[in-house]
């Protein structure tokens, strides 16, 4: 079972390859940001680490509107790959009061023979619906969200305008176009629009991208 030490949230420690046991994966929480976030399950592998699954608890009384975890991964006690994990909410419901929210991500790569032998998360950023901001990385995420927001609003726009202007076969087309692995925005919108339509007709879905490319950003005009 795990256990929680001055707001780091622990992990019992899990065994790597041949068995070899690993450091417990952690999570830094300050003190003054109502979260809970434990690590539920984490699987190694011959090159670097599989996956990773964990949960978010808000533990306050405000919704919470975005949220960024930043890991700092080890191999055999040498300083690996930094990845950051981003929940943002923004134009969706945001994470109520002790809701919780599960995310996984990996793999996470590394030389031949290698496995990561320790995972150290930190809440860099946490968005409250009231606008308060907290965490290690609070500027540079609120610089970073500022940034992206817009563009994911303009992607929804993109496949709006397509939509309303050739119908099922011009959003066909707009979804083929290729995107680049570092537009982040349109990828963000295509995967929300591919999700509403395994709930829901294309008229109804596309109702929901058209809210999206409307949407105030929080902090700007």
């Amino acid at each position: 079972m795990g256990g929680r030490r001055d707001g780091t949230l622990i992990l019992a420690s899990y065994r790597g390859n041949a068995g070899e046991r690993q450091s417990s994966p952690q999570v830094s929480v300050p003190s003054d940001v109502p979260l809970r976030v434990v690590v539920t399950q984490a699987e190694p592998s011959p090159v670097g680490l599989n996956s990773l699954r964990y949960y978010v608890e808000n533990a306050g009384q405000i919704p919470v509107r975005a949220l960024v975890v930043r890991w700092q991964f080890y191999f055999g006690g040498n300083p690996g790959p930094v990845a950051h994990t981003i929940i943002d909410r923004w134009g969706q419901t945001p994470v109520a009061p002790h809701e919780q929210v599960d995310d996984t991500f990996g793999p996470i790569g590394a030389d031949p023979g290698q496995s990561v032998s320790q995972a150290v998360g930190e809440v860099a950023y946490v968005e409250f619906t009231d606008g308060t901001q907290a965490g290690t990385e609070r500027q540079e995420m609120s610089r970073w969200l500022a940034r992206q927001r817009p563009a994911l609003r303009n992607a929804y726009r993109v496949l709006f305008e397509a939509y309303r202007t050739g119908g099922r076969s011009g959003l066909h087309r707009a979804l083929e176009q290729p995107t680049s692995s570092r537009d982040q925005a349109a990828r963000s919108a295509r995967h929300f629009l591919l999700t509403a339509l395994e709930r829901e007709d294309l008229s109804a879905a596309m109702q929901e991208v058209e809210q999206m490319s409307e949407l105030p950003i929080p902090g700007q005009p």
